[in-house]
């Protein structure tokens, strides 16, 4: 099998990697952790948003073409 990567790191990568060698503190995390929770709750109303226009503009086409049929059934009754 191939390997992922054939260079190993360069020692500027590895410091970028590690952070500074440092944990991240509760306050970091937690920072953190909302800025996630905040991200995917705004996901999820755009995406929310998107399928509910989406689906209004499915509606609103199919009540076009109901009117539009009762229209066309309407002129051929009259014609008659």
């Amino acid at each position: 099998m191939g390997q992922l990567c054939c260079f190993p790191f360069s020692r500027d990568e590895e410091k970028i990697s590690h952070k500074n060698g440092r944990e991240p503190d509760d306050a970091e995390l937690l920072s953190l952790s909302k800025r996630l929770v905040e991200n995917a709750v705004l996901k999820a109303v755009q995406q929310y948003i998107e399928e509910t226009q989406a689906k209004a503009r499915q509606t609103d086409g199919i009540l076009l073409e109901a009117s539009n049929s009762e229209k066309n059934e309407n002129n051929t009754v009259m014609a008659q």
